[in-house]
């Protein structure tokens, strides 16, 4: 009998050592823009632990702590491959990556300034030009620490049978003000008609938001209050685009 209680407790001994698990927590973020890269995948190398980080970058799982020589693999697109080396015995470690985005966009920067050295100035202004209206939000301030954008560059200038000529200049929030609460609106006005419109909106999301209020999961509740136009088959503002 005493025997037996003795394997039982030896059993159960080693089963809760070995059984035990190390929580894997933390966050990923753009290592130029320190803003949260969602997400992406983190795991163990040569092993089938991980997971996937939320929309803004937080990601946790459980392994055993049996483990040795853990080294975290953390995979995006557009983004270098990046390996980090966890010291096992440390516990409740919130770990804070950096994701250094990939060169490919410095590379075609690099072609373009080649080019614009090759046919002159006005080959620059074309190519600075297409990127200004190609980002359509531009930062108000610096772009590392800015909370508010400027835009939409592509709907500055549109025309219409009702207004004609119609301008629109906005502003946007972003996550820096706050992850969770943004405000946004713009004014307009149309030569045609000689009416300016205007439209205010605040949005309250549910969901902790990486940088603007349209990203998924949307979880929003919204207030608006404007006065304008549409005409039909015009995209309108509530749209995803907006």
């Amino acid at each position: 009998m005493r025997k037996l209680l003795l394997f039982t407790f030896i059993f159960i001994s080693c089963s809760f050592i070995y059984g035990q698990e190390k929580l894997y927590k933390g966050r990923v973020l753009d290592a130029k823009y320190h803003t949260p890269v969602a997400y992406t995948a983190v795991y163990i190398q040569n092993t089938r632990y991980g997971t996937v980080a939320n929309n803004i970058g937080e990601f946790s799982f459980t392994a055993p702590d049996s483990l040795n020589n853990v080294q975290l693999v953390i995979a995006r697109t557009e983004y270098k491959l990046q390996y980090l080396d966890v010291d096992n015995q440390l516990n409740d470690e919130f770990f804070l990556i950096a994701l250094i985005p990939d060169d490919f966009e410095q590379k075609l920067k690099a072609i373009q300034d080649s080019i614009s050295g090759i046919t002159g100035g006005f080959n620059s202004f074309i190519i600075k030009a297409t990127n200004f209206v190609k980002d359509d939000w531009i930062p108000l301030g610096n772009s590392v620490s800015n909370k508010f954008d400027f835009g939409r560059i592509q709907t500055f200038p549109t025309f219409n049978p009702i207004e004609g000529l119609r301008l629109r200049a906005g502003f946007a929030s972003n996550s820096r003000l706050n992850p969770n609460l943004f405000i946004k609106g713009y004014g307009a006005y149309g030569f045609g008609d000689q009416k300016f419109k205007y439209r205010g909106e605040l949005t309250y999301s549910f969901d902790k938001k990486a940088y603007h209020d349209q990203e998924y999961p949307k979880n929003n509740v919204n207030l608006i209050y404007e006065n304008d136009i549409y005409s039909p088959g015009e995209m309108h503002p509530r749209s995803p685009n907006n």
